[in-house]
Parts: structure tokens; C-alpha cells; sequence
């Protein structure tokens, strides 16, 4: 889990595909292995995912600000 900041115009599947590869370089290094080759399953929930399904405003899981 990585924080994000709430919906305010961001290219969210620009940003999931860069944070995504970011996060399974950093684990693969850490640990030397191929995590990628090793994810049989993954789930992706985003701001917009989370405003959707819970009401939360703009997605934001800690109110208009994440820090």
C-alpha cells in the first residue's frame, strides 16, 4: 500500500503503471528475485475506486490531505 493523494486531475493510470513498476523493482532488488514473474494475482484500488465504492470525497482515505 502506498499513500496517494486525493482526485485533483492526475493521469491515475499513468501514475499506477510507474508506481506499480517502481514498487516491484524496489521489492525485487531488496529481496534478488523476479517478484514480477512471481504475482499470480494483484489488486489495484485508486482514488477513483475508493470514491466509488465508499463515498469518501475525492477518494481521499485521511480527508483532503494525505500528509
Amino acid at each position: 500500500m502506498i499513500n496517494t493523494p486525493h482526485i485533483a486531475g492526475q493521469n491515475w493510470d499513468q501514475l499506477i503503471q510507474q508506481a506499480r513498476k517502481d514498487i516491484v523493482k524496489k521489492i525485487s532488488a531488496a529481496l534478488n528475485i523476479d517478484l514480477e514473474s512471481l504475482i499470480v494475482s494483484e489488486m489495484i484500488l485508486d482514488p477513483r475506486d475508493i470514491e466509488s465504492q465508499t463515498s469518501s470525497y475525492l477518494g481521499s482515505l485521511y480527508g483532503s490531505s494525505s500528509n
